[in-house]
């Protein structure tokens, strides 16, 4: 996975490792918390070795575990509606489809119905009603890309350059006047094992926000716009043309995948896949209509 070859690189958000120490979180934050629910893509490739490692974290701490198949937002209800008395928190698995900003704030709400503590992997699904995230520092992910776009931009080869995973997370809770749900929901939940930066709400400093989310777009779309000129054309455009390419792709791309797969919003890696894709498309379209000029 560190050199995929052709010219691919980047960072990998998919860290199986963190299940354990989500559900650390969920337990110093729920007392008395002996089962858990485990909400998973059936549909996810990766979900098999997610759900062993999740399962292994589980017994090191004592819990119980109700897996929760689910692959349609229609049958998220019914899910719900399925988990056991005794469950007193739910964790959320990684994935693209889950993690998207509808469904987020889908299953946040039904948390919140079912009073149900939840825990995911990105800070988004907090902004969105749920209780916690522990996940990557996406921030620390972008400063680090852009050493990338660096190199690629003074002519590395993508292919020569590993992928790499985090090294750094967060973790943030919500207010405990925002989801009343069977926990008080502690401050310290949030450092929980040393392993956290405590943290305030994101919603209190909305100017620093915007500002980080403005960054890691042009981040976003400098490093789509460079893999793309790279895989359609060999060569890039110059930081202003793979800022336009990407960000254009990105636009493109987010329409083309809510359309076709239901996906609006995500985490680090979907964001910056769709605008790749919608970079690549782009650069294919201009090929097509006016050649010689991508």
């Amino acid at each position: 996975m560190r050199t995929p070859g052709r010219n691919i690189t980047g960072f990998t958000t998919t860290n199986v490792e963190l299940s354990a120490k989500r559900l650390e979180f969920l337990k110093t934050a729920v007392p008395n918390l002996t089962h858990v629910a485990v909400l998973v893509n059936r549909t996810n490739p990766q979900a098999p070795l997610l759900r062993k490692q999740t399962e292994r974290g589980s017994s090191s701490l004592g819990l119980e575990l109700q897996i929760l198949e689910v692959e349609s937002a229609e049958n998220l209800p019914r899910v719900f509606k399925s988990i056991f008395p005794r469950v007193g928190a739910l964790l959320v698995l990684p994935d693209p489809w889950l993690g998207s900003g509808d469904r987020q704030i889908q299953i946040a709400a039904l948390a919140l119905k079912h009073r149900l503590p939840t825990m995911e992997r990105d800070r988004s699904f907090v902004a969105a009603g749920g209780l916690m995230s522990y996940g990557p520092n996406a921030a620390d992910l972008f400063r680090e890309s852009a050493r990338h776009v660096d190199k690629i931009l003074k002519g590395t080869t993508p292919a020569d350059i590993p992928v790499e995973q985090p090294t750094k997370f967060r973790a943030l809770h919500q207010h405990e006047d925002r989801q009343d749900a069977r926990s008080n929901h502690p401050a310290d939940a949030a450092t929980a094992g040393g392993s956290g930066d405590r943290v305030a709400h994101w919603r209190e400093h909305p100017a620093k926000e915007r500002t980080m989310h403005f960054i890691l777009f042009v981040l976003i779309g400098l490093i789509a716009g460079a893999l793309a000129g790279r895989v359609v054309s060999g060569h890039g455009y110059g930081m202003l043309g793979d800022l336009i390419v990407g960000v254009v792709g990105a636009f493109l791309g987010g329409w083309l995948f809510a359309v076709a797969f239901g996906v609006v919003g995500g985490g680090l890696f979907v964001s910056l896949l769709t605008a790749f894709v919608g970079a690549v498309i782009l650069l294919w379209v201009i090929r097509l209509v006016a050649p010689g000029r991508a």
